[in-house]
């Protein structure tokens, strides 16, 4: 991040006579502190930050065992899955939607029942590693290119990555996606840098706040949506992806760059 603080800095005041200068913060008071400019930017890097968390929050959830029922006998009665693996011609099987754990994710769509769980497991896991990578690769962009610019492509990416990862229900597609969303994750830091440009001194911790509020909530809406909305994972997926496209709408909107940043680079 940038190693002076745009908060320390002087700026020449239009709207003062003579050359009295001012801070970004005393600015920020001047055009009316915390506005609709502000609200809608702590909306958007909120939804930015949390880009992909429901995927991430609910990959236990969608891709968990389902419960099954076997015909025999001319009757359907409940078996376990590693029954049905270990001959699986040898059943005539079904899903017992009925059960109370039931979610319809990706153990249907993939055919996951007699895939073992870390293989599974290893669909998500390169998103961590990607992560780490993403820090080292590129964490002088938001520096070099201002938090407007890199937001706006790497959420660009993200965007993509997450609509392939719904609609396209291939293990490796999915593993893929997941590695994308991880090397863009560099937006995190952009997320910041932005938010800490936009709002008075005062009003940061507020606005970090709810964004950490929101990315901890994921958990709480997406159990919710499951006991009392919807058992499919789709319709969710679906509102968050467009949400997280709603973010990038918002900030292009504004056309404007972090003003700490601005003034910081000159």
């Amino acid at each position: 991040m940038l190693k002076s603080t745009a908060a320390s800095l002087e700026l020449k005041s239009p709207l003062l006579k003579g050359s009295k200068k001012i801070t970004v913060d005393e600015a920020f008071e001047q055009v009316g502190g915390f506005g609709i400019f502000q609200g809608l930017m702590t909306l958007s890097m909120t939804l930015n930050k949390c880009a992909a968390v429901w995927f991430l929050a609910g990959f236990g959830m969608y891709t968990s065992d389902l419960n099954y029922e076997c015909f025999s006998d001319g009757i359907w009665s409940k078996c376990d899955k590693q029954t049905i693996c270990s001959n699986p011609n040898s059943f005539t099987i079904r899903i017992d939607e009925t059960h109370p754990d039931f979610i319809k994710g990706w153990q249907q769509e993939m055919n996951l029942m007699c895939t073992d769980r870390s293989v599974i497991q290893w669909m998500v896991i390169p998103y961590f590693i990607m992560t780490g990578f993403s820090g080292l690769l590129f964490r002088h962009l938001p520096d070099k290119w201002g938090p407007f610019k890199t937001l706006n492509i790497f959420m660009t990416v993200i965007v993509v990555a997450l609509t392939s990862c719904l609609l396209v229900p291939n293990y490796w597609v999915r593993m893929m996606s997941f590695c994308v969303v991880g090397l863009c994750n560099v937006k995190n830091s952009a997320t910041y840098m932005y938010m800490a440009g936009c709002v008075h001194q005062r009003d940061k911790s507020v606005c970090y706040g709810i964004i950490n509020a929101y990315d901890c909530g994921s958990c709480l809406v997406i159990g919710l949506f499951y006991l009392f909305i919807s058992r499919d994972y789709f319709p969710l997926m679906q509102i968050h992806i467009g949400l997280t496209f709603l973010s990038i709408i918002i900030v292009n909107m504004m056309q404007v760059d972090s003003p700490r940043w601005l003034v910081a680079t000159g």
